[in-house]
């Protein structure tokens, strides 16, 4: 039998199918969501088909949408929120608190010999009890008669507590003023060492000695240019991107907001994207352009033939 609400199968059906189609259109394994979240694989396949038996609780299960869907470059808190993680438990909660109330109250009273009991009628003419414990009454006083017994005890050495603040206070002052002073006599030398040196002549100084010139090398002849592609990324939003350099994949992962990198590639270069409108490309250092949309899945190509 399932544990989980009515509302809360039907969203979890929904909320499963649509992670499943996202996870498709950017053709990722269900295997590397796993090792990226840390979601166990049973997991993640009973969540993409609604399937509630394999699931822990609720809020369990909320936390798991939220990280696959942050996995997807998707808002996860948002998503993770439609999820109802309350739902239909209200009711056997007030039910539940009722059940311990009386039961709480059967074993305060059995319990507790000498417990005093108040009852007060209620407009609905149902009695309330509140019990008071006469076992607490002599901790209060016992810890009266200990905060008493504390101060007597100490009272004869006031004056010497006193005496010893006013003694750190003073001494307190006493390093503060030597402080003070120590600085205002190194002040003092040191303006007078700077107007004894402003007050004695300067010597001439003599001519440093032209550098004689030096030879000029030759020219190096520059080595010719080989054309390459370079392409600059720059992710504005966390975004899943996968890059291709002369068909070899150097990147393949969702990076986060603020990262930013430049390939270089021979003949061509590829960059694809769950979330278009979260990255910036720029092609030999011309003006960034953004991929694509927003939530957008776009693949571009760049070669030399393009250019």
């Amino acid at each position: 039998m399932s544990h989980l609400s009515l509302e809360q199968e039907e969203q979890l059906q929904k909320i499963g199918t649509y992670l499943s189609q996202l996870r498709q259109e950017k053709s990722i394994p269900i295997e590397e969501v796993a090792n990226k979240t840390f979601i166990r694989l049973h997991i993640l396949q009973a969540l993409e088909a609604g399937q509630s038996e394999p699931l822990p609780e609720p809020v369990y299960i909320q936390g798991f949408i939220r990280r696959y869907a942050e996995f997807l470059s998707l808002d996860g808190p948002g998503i993770a929120k439609t999820f109802p993680v309350n739902s239909g438990l209200s009711l056997n909660t007030e039910n539940t608190e009722n059940t311990e109330e009386s039961n709480n109250t059967k074993n305060t009273e059995e319990s507790q010999p000498g417990a005093l009991v108040l009852y007060s009628n209620t407009p609905s003419q149902e009695k309330s009890q509140t019990l008071i414990s006469a076992q607490k009454i002599p901790r209060i006083v016992a810890k009266s008669n200990t905060v008493k017994t504390v101060a007597k005890t100490i009272e004869p050495y006031y004056p010497y507590i006193i005496i010893v603040s006013l003694v750190s206070v003073a001494g307190g002052l006493i390093y503060l003023l030597n402080t003070v002073f120590t600085y205002i006599t190194n002040q003092q030398i040191e303006n007078s060492s700077v107007a004894q040196e402003q007050t004695t002549p300067d010597k001439p100084e003599q001519p440093a000695p032209a550098p004689k010139p030096e030879p000029k090398p030759p020219p190096t002849p520059k080595p010719p240019s080989n054309p390459l592609i370079k392409v600059r990324l720059s992710i504005t939003e966390q975004t899943w991107v996968r890059v291709v350099v002369d068909g070899k994949i150097e990147l393949e992962e969702t990076l986060p907001k603020g990262y930013q990198k430049t390939w270089i590639a021979k003949q061509k270069l590829t960059v694809r994207s769950g979330n278009a409108g979260g990255v910036l490309y720029s092609v030999d250092q011309q003006q960034p352009k953004s991929l694509g949309k927003r939530g957008a899945v776009v693949q571009r190509s760049f070669s030399l033939a393009a250019q």
